[in-house]
């Protein structure tokens, strides 16, 4: 029976030079792609992550995240989808929630511009507001209200400086 919702590519395909896999073993497997290690970011624990794709922020939208729910259940061994935005500029953050433990930050890459949520990372708020141009690493949320639209938002993971913009 086919399905009454869009297939996964047609969502989330942007153009082929928009998209890079990012992870370690495909980039150790090419010598010429020994730079890509290095783009890697790691958690705030330290661990190496494994981005799924650059995901530039005028693709992170609900139609995005409803093709991303697709692939769902996550869990142990298939993690939610970690995405990349590099070349980000950090409008405004602020600190929000229970005792100003989470951050929430305006981002703008290019024309577009999205808000985020990074959990637990209130704190950063005074380091983040002039940190000029950041790389993101980051999964996709929703919230759904009652009687009110679903805010959908980045959920940011890690970021870092970065050396410049990438359109």
């Amino acid at each position: 029976m086919p399905s009454a919702t869009p297939p996964l590519a047609g969502v989330v395909e942007p153009d082929v030079a928009e998209v890079t896999t990012l992870t370690v073993a495909e980039a150790a497997a090419d010598p010429a792609d020994a730079a890509v290690i290095e783009m890697l970011p790691v958690a705030p624990d330290g661990r190496e992550l494994d981005i799924d794709c650059q995901l530039p922020l005028r693709l992170a939208s609900a139609e995005t995240y409803a093709a991303i729910r697709q692939l769902a259940p996550y869990g142990p061994g298939f993690p939610v989808p970690l995405f990349l935005a590099q070349g980000v500029r950090v409008l405004r953050c602020w600190r929000s929630g229970p005792e100003g433990r989470t951050l929430r930050l305006r981002l703008r890459q290019g024309a577009s511009e999205s808000t985020a949520l990074w959990s637990r990372q209130g704190a950063r708020s005074a380091e983040l507001q002039d940190i000029g141009l950041v790389d993101v690493v980051y999964t996709l949320d929703a919230y759904a209200r009652p009687e009110a639209p679903t805010d959908h938002f980045m959920r940011v993971v890690t970021l870092r400086s970065a050396a410049e913009p990438v359109e």
